[in-house]
């Protein structure tokens, strides 16, 4: 079935979803392939750090499908019981920065989970480790600016 081009999603997963919540695509009741499966519905994933700093995560990471009304606490709780070697082989930190790749809504979320679901302290909650820019003093011309490096390049060359 298509609309416009586009593959519809299979209701009874959609069904599955938004009776039982966020889930792996195993959980499913029909076999997954990707994104496209749900039409488009969110997958939620998280990888190692670049040039494979912290991405040993000890074994493959499997995603976990949701529907957009699911919160980021939900999809996150279940994509960490899905997970649960996440918890052995990264830190809470680690974790909190990763989801946070997805938006601030989940950063906050991820250190809910992690310290009232897991007892896991998340560390200073700082503008550093929220992901929010910080005014710093450029060294040339010892302006204090917000993004250093557009600074650097575009205004002060």
């Amino acid at each position: 079935m298509t609309s416009g081009g586009r593959e519809e999603p299979p209701y009874e997963v959609i069904d599955y979803l938004d009776a039982n919540g966020p889930a792996p695509g195993a959980d499913l009741p029909t076999e997954t392939s990707g994104r496209r499966l749900l039409g488009g519905e969110p997958l939620l994933t998280i990888r190692g750090a670049r040039n494979g700093a912290g991405a040993d995560f000890g074994k493959q990471v499997v995603p976990v499908y949701h529907l957009a009304e699911h919160t980021p606490t939900e999809v996150i709780d279940a994509f960490l019981d899905t997970n649960d070697h996440l918890l052995e082989h990264g830190t809470a930190k680690g974790l909190v920065r990763r989801f946070g790749g997805h938006g601030p809504d989940w950063r906050d979320a991820a250190r809910i989970v992690l310290e009232d679901e897991y007892g896991m302290s998340t560390g200073d909650t700082g503008p550093e480790s929220r992901g929010e820019p910080q005014t710093v003093k450029c060294p040339r011309c010892e302006e204090y600016v917000d993004d250093l490096g557009s600074h650097l390049r575009d205004v002060c060359e």
